[in-house]
């Protein structure tokens, strides 16, 4: 099962082509005396994710909603789900179709609740 969801569980698009989830910690590199280096990590790591997928005009607008009022989203991507909201700018590339344009999208959220289908 492959997605993005909005939060009610509504799907978007099952169109996801990658989701790629990676730690964000907040450190302070110092070297000490000897020159060795020293990491000081402040609270507890968070997880981030980098999604890339594809949407109709239609599913661009739910997306830029969600972004507006700064929602939560959902991923699910290798049988693993992911929830929070869209951090920084959605990337867009429009590509024309025949029948209707296609957005291919980037976007990172910045990871509340993670687990596995």
């Amino acid at each position: 099962m492959i997605g993005l969801y909005d939060s009610s569980d509504t799907l978007i698009t099952k169109l996801v082509q990658t989701a790629l989830s990676k730690p964000d910690v907040v450190e302070v590199k110092n070297r000490t005396l000897d020159g060795k280096w020293h990491i000081q990590t402040i609270g507890e790591g968070g997880t981030i994710l980098d999604v890339k997928a594809n949407l109709t005009l239609a599913e661009k607008n739910i997306l830029d909603s969600l972004k507006k009022t700064s929602s939560p989203v959902k991923v699910i991507f290798d049988d693993l789900w992911y929830t929070g909201p869209i951090d920084g700018e959605i990337d867009y590339t429009r590509k024309p179709f025949s029948e209707y344009p296609i957005f291919t999208t980037s976007f990172t959220i910045l990871v509340n609740d993670e687990g596995a289908v």
